[in-house]
């Protein structure tokens, strides 16, 4: 069991870093201001993370809150995909969310 819960806490790790680059590849490649929006999307997804989400932040977020932001954050990079016509990606990064957020849920980890 403690093997899933550490492959999970792995899996949220590299959701976050795919969100990061999906955003950055999204702002540089599809708005008419990509250096603007592919540097500013991911510092904002940092922020947001960070004050909120993170499991050492300030003003972390608890239980039915705290699944809805991350997974509200998560899905933007699912729709940035979307939005790239890369839709086979988003699909598989869907899924991966949706396990990850399932396994947080009942590690009680949220």
């Amino acid at each position: 069991m403690q093997t899933l819960k550490f492959s999970n806490l792995i899996l949220a790790f590299l959701l976050e870093l795919m969100a990061l680059l999906i955003l950055s590849y999204w702002g540089f490649v599809y708005t008419p201001l990509p250096f603007m929006i592919g540097i500013g999307a991911p510092i904002l997804f940092i922020v947001i993370w960070a004050k909120w989400c993170a499991p050492k932040a300030t003003h972390r977020l608890e239980g039915n809150a705290l699944l809805c932001l991350k997974s509200l954050l998560l899905s933007i990079p699912v729709l940035c995909l979307v939005l790239l016509n890369q839709l086979f990606f988003a699909f598989i990064f869907a899924l991966l969310i949706l396990l990850h957020l399932s396994l947080s849920s009942y590690f009680k980890t949220v």
